[in-house]
């Protein structure tokens, strides 16, 4: 058996087995359009692969590779970014799942990539043993005290902004320059943060959005609050149950931008948000009008890094970030 770049046959034969498991709420047909449209855009044609097991059998077991810039503590590094890892039905429970991990680093190792990640919804035993360290799968819950927000709100001189939900930033081009700009503005301080260009935002609200068209289960709607004149912004999402869910801060001056979210939340009924644990100083701001605050380790979603680069492996995701303020489960994959 060997690992081979799939051709576009193997690739949608694929698909079309994981439907199943990958669907996300979407009919067969509305799935198969998504990944071929997703592998047409500007940024999938150089950073975004499909791997595959063949043997003389066919295609075993297969992967998803995204190549990735990463920003640690001011240093780059390159990264692979694993997501999509499948078995064919009939050959699991054979160790062909950890055959193809060991493959794959093997063959990132080869072409210099510095590290790997990934997000895993399993145990996280399964990749542990091949020297993967989870980062980060604890999530920040604030209960928030509506008696506080509510006062804040009737004192406060800012005047609220309304979100931007993504279909408005899809439709209008300079939303997506807008978001760029301030992101590179953070990037450069040297945060945790993953280089982007407008073609990887344009890749990520593509995704995002095409399951908020297209899906029969309804997906929770993104929206954005964007501070250009403080080089701020948040992204998040209205969850199920009254709650809200923070995918994104960049910046540093967010008084303005919590306000509005505060707003957003009075206004929704809304009296609980989520979000990956933050730095500190985030979790200083986030806590001003909370009234409970408690770690929950998450079953899904649990970011996984694994080091190639003796650089690397000596840093820490998160390291010395006391004062910095960010969150990017936007980038999940």
């Amino acid at each position: 058996m060997i690992l081979v770049q799939a051709k576009k046959q193997q690739i949608f034969k694929i698909l079309r087995e994981s439907f199943e498991i990958w669907g996300d709420g979407l009919s067969f047909k509305h799935y198969l359009r998504f990944n071929y449209q997703l592998f047409n855009l500007a940024w999938a044609k150089n950073h975004y692969k499909f791997y595959v097991l063949a043997s003389q059998n066919g295609v075993l077991a297969g992967f998803k590779l995204y190549s990735l810039k990463l920003n640690i503590q001011g240093r780059i590094f390159r990264i692979a970014g694993l997501g999509a890892i499948y078995v064919k039905k009939g050959f699991r429970q054979k160790g062909l799942g950890h055959q193809i991990i060991d493959l794959a680093i093997k063959h990132l190792a080869s072409k210099k990539y510095d590290g790997i990640v990934l997000f895993s919804d399993i145990a996280s035993q399964f990749y542990t043993r091949h020297g993967f360290k989870v980062i980060n799968q604890d999530d920040y819950i604030i209960d928030l005290d509506k008696d506080k927000i509510i006062d804040h709100l009737k004192n406060t001189s800012q005047t609220p902004q309304k979100a931007i939900n993504i279909s408005e930033i899809l439709l209008d081009r300079k939303w997506a320059k807008i978001l760029c700009t301030i992101y590179h503005k953070n990037y450069k301080l040297g945060h945790n943060l993953i280089r982007r260009c407008r073609h990887y935002l344009s890749f990520k609200l593509f995704k995002e959005h095409y399951a908020l068209k297209h899906a029969k289960t309804k997906s929770p709607v993104i929206n954005f609050l964007i501070d250009i004149q403080n080089s701020s912004y948040i992204i998040f999402s209205s969850q199920k149950h009254q709650k809200l869910r923070i995918l994104e801060v960049c910046g540093y001056n967010l008084i303005g931008l919590m306000t509005s979210l505060y707003y957003y939340c009075f206004k929704k009924n809304i009296y609980t948000i989520e979000l990956f644990k933050p730095s500190p100083k985030l979790e200083e701001i986030l806590g001003q009008f909370s009234q409970n605050t408690y770690l929950k380790k998450r079953d899904w979603g649990k970011f996984m890094l694994l080091s190639l680069h003796e650089k690397l492996a000596r840093l820490t995701l998160g390291k010395n970030t006391e004062n910095q303020i960010y969150i990017h489960e936007f980038d999940y994959f």
